[in-house]
């Protein structure tokens, strides 16, 4: 239950269009053109924008993981199928979403800050 940050990687996008879908494709491709084995979970941040982008880099590369996508306000996970579903308030499952949505945030956050510190004036 607790994140194994020797795991967590930082991307710099090189070549994506502006957006956060083509971002998140040039990452996911990046990452797992070189992974030797897929998690058994993708949990992407967003919608069903994010969510499709994330199933085509996953047909593309042949990977066999499943994928979830959490959308912010109400909480909404996005399955694979194009479903959703919104955990009850105080479940555990949404509880646990949050803390790792919150710790990926967190990250992305301490990552561009310490890209804009290196960064000439």
């Amino acid at each position: 239950g607790r994140p194994e940050k020797r795991l967590y990687r930082s991307y710099i996008i090189r070549a994506a269009a502006p957006g956060d879908t083509e971002a998140l494709k040039e990452v996911l491709n990046r990452r797992f053109r070189r992974e030797p084995s897929p998690p058994d979970l993708l949990l992407i941040d967003g919608g069903l924008p994010q969510l499709g982008v994330a199933r085509q880099v996953k047909a593309d590369l042949g990977l066999s993981c499943d994928l979830l996508a959490l959308a912010k306000g109400e909480e909404r996970i996005f399955l694979e199928d194009g479903t959703s579903l919104v955990p009850p308030g105080g479940s555990l499952l949404r509880h646990l979403l949050q803390n790792i949505r919150d710790e990926v945030h967190r990250r992305a956050v301490t990552h561009h800050r310490r890209r804009r510190e290196m960064l000439p004036s």
